[in-house]
């Protein structure tokens, strides 16, 4: 009712309703109008607007637009989950123009949230960046909690994918504070921002800082699904492993096997699984890691999701690696070498990964100069990926002239020719090869 969004924003003004009036209403007129006893003239409203700051049609009733926004933002989310994004951002910009017209900064701050989302799925950064930065400033605590805290939490997702660290840690952090404001029955929304917080720690390696949002994350298991509650049980059990709390990690395979049992869809539960296998590979509980990874590679199969079951044997192949078993290897292997040539292109990244843990099984167990030979025929078929691991080892073993292929090997992928540092250490100590690359661009000595 008018009445209704009169009072509220005469109060997040701070203005009484004397002050609303003032010469040319009274104050029980605004008293009236607020309780709906009154229906404003447009005259009336004209001068409640003006004092509130406001254009006449925000106090509008605005129904037919509103509902039309609606319908767009529901034809948008269609889109989107379709991979439709053009058309889902059509029909945001629609949207807009059409809440702007309702003159309501809510109603405007939903939908520029949208179209942030959407241009961020697009890889449009900047775009999305200025659009969720606009919705920020339509919006002020504690009223609309829920928008501010998605709005920030998309923006740290925005920072992190430009490299933004410090950014994205202070964008998460305004999305934490924002949940303080959000009621009973909105803390889903401070759960999610806690998870994908901790999502982000997670990714870097900030075990500590990644258990506690995790942790805080569940506290809200009323406004979690199973699943949710599952998968992050799953990641504090990784953190707690990778934090150096051992003992806590290991008591806790029983809440989890308990938590995946309680999984009624066999899809959800094989991600879950996955998500576990993954973390039991991390723990040395290598036939419970296949137990659950080949239960998961079963179902995703059968579901005809191949960039799933793609993911699903690179965990298997790691698996077989870490645990030095040349019979799982050799069965991952068998199912990869069967998926057509024109299958999904993880498919192929799941190759290259299987021959690259080859070559390191090799490299760990054979002569050089075997290893070399070997990497002859994936170099035939995949000359860039594995001309990398050929000129590392011809480096290790001192040929100088292997150096500079290397480094141009490095920069033609438009990498930096200094992570050749981390692909070599199961090879050398990091100063013999740093004494074997050349000077830095500065002309310093990489190893000065």
């Amino acid at each position: 009712m008018i009445g209704d969004e009169i009072r509220r924003v005469r109060k997040a003004l701070g203005l009484t309703q004397t002050q609303v009036a003032g010469t040319e209403l009274t104050k029980s007129y605004i008293c009236q109008v607020e309780r709906g006893r009154l229906v404003p003239s447009g005259r009336a409203l004209q001068v409640i607007a003006e004092r509130l700051g406001k254009p006449v049609q925000y106090f509008s009733d605005n129904t037919a637009e509103r509902m039309l926004i609606g319908v767009l933002l529901h034809a948008s989310e269609s889109f989107g989950q379709r991979d439709c994004l053009d058309d889902a951002h059509d029909s945001l910009r629609t949207a807009l123009a059409l809440a702007e017209q309702t003159g309501r900064q809510q109603v405007s701050a939903v939908v520029l949230l949208a179209i942030g989302q959407v241009e961020l799925r697009q890889g449009h950064l900047t775009a999305a960046q200025t659009h969720l930065e606009t919705c920020l400033s339509l919006l002020s605590p504690p009223d609309n909690a829920v928008v501010g805290v998605w709005c920030t939490t998309t923006l740290a997702v925005a920072a992190s994918r430009g490299g933004d660290f410090l950014g994205t840690v202070q964008w998460f952090q305004r999305a934490v504070d924002w949940s303080a404001h959000l009621t009973t029955g909105e803390t889903g929304a401070r759960a999610q921002a806690l998870e994908t917080y901790g999502d982000f720690c997670f990714a870097h390696q900030q075990w500590t800082a990644a258990y506690d949002l995790y942790t805080a994350a569940l506290e809200y298991s009323a406004e979690l699904s199973r699943e949710r509650q599952t998968m992050l049980t799953i990641r504090v059990v990784r953190c707690l492993w990778q934090g150096g709390r051992y003992d806590e990690a290991l008591a806790a395979r029983a809440t989890v096997r308990q938590m995946l049992a309680g999984l009624d869809d066999i899809t959800v539960r094989a991600f879950a699984q996955r998500e576990w296998g993954q973390v039991l590979t991390t723990l040395t509980c290598f036939d419970e890691a296949h137990a659950h990874l080949s239960e998961c590679a079963v179902v995703i199969q059968q579901s005809g999701d191949t960039e799933q079951e793609a993911l699903t044997y690179r965990a298997l192949l790691f698996l077989a690696y870490a645990a030095r078993r040349d019979d799982w290897f050799a069965q991952a292997w068998c199912r990869i070498l069967r998926v057509p040539p024109h299958a999904h292109p993880s498919w192929r990244i799941v190759r290259r990964f299987a021959w690259r843990l080859r070559i390191w099984q090799a490299i760990e167990t054979e002569p050089l100069h075997h290893v070399d030979t070997f990497l002859q025929p994936t170099l035939l078929g995949e000359p860039r990926d594995f001309a990398l691991e050929r000129e590392l080892i011809r480096v290790v073993e001192g040929h100088r002239d292997a150096v500079h292929p290397l480094w141009a090997l490095l920069v033609e992928v438009g990498g930096d020719p200094w992570e050749a540092m981390d692909l070599a250490l199961p090879l050398a100590s990091p100063i013999a090869l740093l004494n074997l690359l050349p000077n830095q661009p500065d002309g310093r000595s990489s190893a000065s």
